[in-house]
């Protein structure tokens, strides 16, 4: 497990980061690591974006941005990155009168 509270490069042997701030985790090429999976969870209050390495995409996108304790959960494919079952915490405020 690795906490980090700044600008983060995601190593091979990393599986859980618990990231809280608002800066980007840098994923490592999905090239060569075929099936190799990271969670990452934001546990702060700022925003974290995961950022591919060159021209490799997250789902299809460049990047992918987790807010107030969301969870994400990625594999390599060998040349890409998929998104298995993103969690997205939603609060409901409730106010007593």
């Amino acid at each position: 497990m690795s906490y980090v509270t700044s600008t983060y490069s995601i190593v091979n042997t990393d599986y859980y980061i618990e990231a809280s701030g608002t800066f980007d985790i840098n994923l490592p090429t999905a090239v060569g690591i075929t099936g190799s999976s990271f969670q990452v969870k934001n546990t702060g209050t700022g925003v974290i974006t995961i950022q591919a390495t060159a021209s490799q995409l997250i789902d299809n996108l460049p990047s992918f941005t987790l807010a107030f304790y969301d969870t994400l959960n990625i594999e390599s494919n060998g040349s890409n990155w998929l998104v298995a079952n993103p969690q997205t915490k939603r609060f409901i405020r409730v106010y007593n009168s």
